[in-house]
């Protein structure tokens, strides 16, 4: 079973919520929204500052699943929400670790690279410290998901 701070260790920011979900919720919309991704599926959205005054007084995030929504600064507790629901639902270990592969392959190409498991790369001379830093960070949070 996944625990919290495993579920939090699968949270990226996404510019572009609708295009990463491909979800046409958002197509009407004149900017994209924007949030964090979890699982690769799960999300908690960023307040816009098109929003009314009152959503956006309430808070920088905002969270809903079926017919229950918040707004709060308090981004744990939108999390711990968002993470009851993600269990109840089914969501499982093996969608954490299919969105680091995802995730894997998504940077490989960004990178204009190729490589094996991100572990074996670590200390690759070829690589950039910014690479380094962003595999190093990757392989801490595949052992935390994998445990």
């Amino acid at each position: 079973m996944m625990t919290f701070e495993q579920f939090q260790a699968t949270r990226r920011p996404c510019a572009d919520l609708g295009k990463a979900l491909d979800d046409a919720r958002w197509e009407e919309d004149k900017s994209p929204a924007s949030g964090l991704l979890y699982l690769g599926a799960l999300y908690i959205e960023e307040v816009r500052p098109d929003w009314p005054n009152n959503a956006r007084a309430r808070g920088q995030w905002y969270l809903m699943i079926g017919r229950d929504e918040w707004i709060s600064d308090d981004l744990e507790k939108l999390e711990r929400e968002l993470f009851d629901f993600a269990m109840s639902a089914g969501y499982a270990d093996d969608k954490a670790l299919d969105s680091l592969i995802d995730e894997y392959q998504q940077w490989n190409e960004s990178q204009g690279l190729n490589l094996g498991s991100a572990d074996e790369h670590l200390f690759d001379e070829s690589l950039t410290e910014a690479q380094h830093a962003w595999l190093r960070d990757f392989c801490r949070r595949w052992d935390i998901v994998e445990r």
